[in-house]
């Protein structure tokens, strides 16, 4: 006599329920792996069942819906390969499962496998892709916490780095603990690494952020180089032709250094090998086209489930399951045929989280005519979503995916009977032509190289670099009106003690030259005042004759630099320190017809700013007084040697006026 469908369903449910028990935490054989069944079932409870069927302290198990260009078995010997030679018990399990949402209760399992197994060794989970791992040691000598946060801050690891990479540079460190200590959220030595390989070429962003930085360098140098040619070209009328030449140059050099910063990089670009980003990801080539997988493993164990039932529920999939066997009992006699799975799925597994590529998978693999529908739960929020495709039934792939496409369910049951009763309305032609399903696509590549390049190229030639550039020329020019106002105001009143040392200064330069055979460069004219600034500084001057020495000193050091040059310059009215007048100012106060001979920063400057930048002694009683009230003085009659300079040589010694 036959047993009934939910009597068996019930048996088979008890006899799930006490295989999955939990272990207890002792070296003993764990109980076999959970047979498919319709009841929920832990990822620890499910991975260390399987764990336990492996060898003991060599237990590595793959999950079928592991998605990645290996397939499981090539992924579990790649991980016995990098942690066998460690020498020590270990346990991994590797998995998209548990995801990260609420539904899975926390996306831990490692402490569960230690409680279920009981082993001593390293436990190990991994994803698919990337460094999200946990990992612990029990009675092994390994800094696991240490060891996991060096695997995740490793500068050769991304975040889709296939799981067989990870386990690798796991392995490594392992072997060396004392190098997890290299790898620190300080910084450490692979922070320097991080900002190059934003500028990889072989990367997805590494063109457009090479380009921009090339671009806004060059629009930088143009900007500065061009703020700097004009300012030169300025000085043409004071400074006669020099200046013409000189931003000539400024601009010939900045129009080449730009150049460089643009073909530097474009030519390191274009000499780079082609990157694992720019190609076809093998994966998204594997879903492009039948089976739409790169590994069938799952595909095929929900195949083989389905040859006894048409309806598959993996213990694993965090959903509820009220209502599941009448469920099962409507889709067997459903028309047409419908198989269903509801799974557990997420953006690591064989089908990127997606149910619809999934159901194309099966279809493709399937030698039934039927509609095949994957159920998994929703992505976010509360509820389940479903995907579908036909094979063998002439049907529009797009009539098949709109039946089921609005489907909203809180639980499998209620999606599965909708989709039931939608699809019972969907036209079907048997023996039609087959066509694709809709989840058929190209594999995405970035654009050439060239392209992205000169897409960040433009936005930082003609955006960031000439936006930069004018802001540092702003700053500069604010900071070098302030530095010249600093240097104005304490150039215009220097104390004694500074006269003395400017003074002393230049004359023991002077002195030296006198004594070396650049002497003969000074012409016989200005001998005098060679001697007078020296016998000034020898004795004790007051600031007035302090200030003469030093102009006397320069103006025979300048003759000596440059023969042939003018020897009677008169020096800035402003300020005699500043060197010789090369300017006319008109002014409305003191001056010979109102007009001033001035140096070319002085004559730049307002008539106000002037008058407050004339330079200012300090008298017998502290207070600062403008040098020209000392109008009787030689040193003014005579413009300090530029009139008469044997006359106010001569005064100055026979008044006595040097101390």
């Amino acid at each position: 006599m036959p047993v009934p469908t939910q009597v068996a369903r019930g048996i088979a449910a008890l006899l799930f329920a006490l295989l999955a028990a939990p272990a207890p935490a002792r070296a003993e054989p764990s109980p076999p792996p959970p047979a498919p069944s319709a009841e929920h079932t832990t990822p620890a409870a499910h991975y260390a069942a399987l764990l336990a069927q492996e060898p003991e302290g060599a237990a590595v198990v793959v999950d079928a819906a592991t998605g990645g260009a290996s397939s499981p078995e090539e992924i579990a010997r790649a991980v016995h390969e990098a942690l066998s030679p460690l020498g020590i018990p270990y346990y991994a399990v590797v998995s998209p499962f548990p995801g990260h949402e609420a539904r899975w209760g926390g996306d831990t399992v490692v402490p569960a496998l230690y409680d279920r197994l009981g082993e001593e060794g390293l436990y190990l989970r991994l994803r698919p892709r990337g460094t999200d791992l946990e990992l612990a040691a029990h009675g092994v000598d390994l800094p696991a916490e240490d060891i996991r946060l060096a695997v995740q801050l490793h500068p050769d690891l991304e975040y889709d780095t296939p799981a067989t990479e990870v386990v690798g540079v796991l392995a490594e460190i392992a072997a060396d603990p004392e190098s997890a200590r290299e790898y620190t959220y300080d910084g450490g030595p692979g922070t320097l690494r991080y900002l190059l390989d934003d500028l990889d070429p072989t990367s997805y962003t590494g063109p457009e952020n090479l380009g921009m930085l090339a671009g806004g360098t060059a629009g930088f140098v143009l900007v500065v180089g061009g703020v700097l040619a004009w300012r030169a070209g300025r000085g043409r009328k004071r400074a006669g032709g020099g200046s013409r030449g000189r931003s000539a140059l400024i601009a010939v050099l900045a129009a080449g250094l730009a150049a460089a910063a643009v073909a530097v990089p474009h030519g390191y670009m274009v000499r780079a090998p082609a990157g694992r980003h720019e190609t076809p990801d093998p994966e998204d080539e594997a879903r492009a086209g039948p089976p739409y997988v790169v590994s069938t493993a799952r595909a095929e164990n929900v195949l083989e489930q389905w040859e006894g039932d048409p309806l598959y529920v993996d213990p694993l999939a965090p959903v509820r399951r009220e209502g599941l066997a009448e469920t099962a009992d409507l889709i067997a006699t459903a028309e047409p045929p419908v198989y269903a799975a509801v799974l557990a799925m997420g953006p690591g597994d064989d089908a990127g989280g997606n149910p619809e590529l999934l159901a194309a998978a099966l279809a493709s693999l399937s030698e039934r005519d039927g509609v095949h529908l994957v159920v998994r739960h929703r992505s976010h929020g509360e509820g389940v979503e479903i995907g579908a495709h036909a094979t063998g039934l002439g049907t529009d792939p797009y009539d098949v995916w709109n039946a089921v496409h609005d489907i909203e369910a809180d639980t499998p049951a209620q999606a599965l009977a909708a989709a039931v009763r939608a699809l019972g309305d969907v036209e079907t032609d048997p023996g039609g032509p087959e066509e694709p399903p809709l989840v058929e696509s190209e594999p995405s590549v970035p654009r050439p190289r060239g392209e992205r390049f000169s897409s960040g190229l433009f936005g930082g030639l003609f955006g960031a670099g000439p936006l930069l550039g004018v802001l540092a020329v702003a700053v500069l020019g604010v900071a070098a009106g302030v530095l010249r106002g600093v240097r104005r105001r304490i150039g215009s009143r220097p104390g004694t003690r500074r006269l003395r040392r400017l003074a002393g200064a230049e004359c023991r330069r002077l002195a030296r030259l006198l004594s070396s055979p650049g002497a003969e460069r000074i012409p016989a004219s200005l001998m005098p005042q060679a001697e007078a600034a020296l016998l000034v500084a020898e004795r004790d001057p007051g600031p007035l004759d302090l200030v003469g020495a030093t102009v006397l000193a320069r103006r025979v050091l300048a003759a000596a630099r440059e023969p042939g040059a003018p020897v009677r310059g008169r020096p800035c009215e402003v300020n005699p320190l500043h060197g010789t007048a090369t300017e006319r100012v008109r002014t409305r106060g003191e001056g010979a017809a109102g007009a001033a001979r001035v140096c070319r920063d002085c004559a730049e400057l307002t008539e106000a700013r002037r008058r407050t930048a004339v330079l200012s002694l300090r008298g017998p009683g502290g207070a600062f007084t403008p040098y020209t009230h000392e109008g009787d003085s030689p040193w003014i009659t005579h413009a300090f040697g530029a009139r008469r300079p044997e006359r106010m040589i001569e005064l100055v010694l026979e008044e006595n006026r040097v101390r």
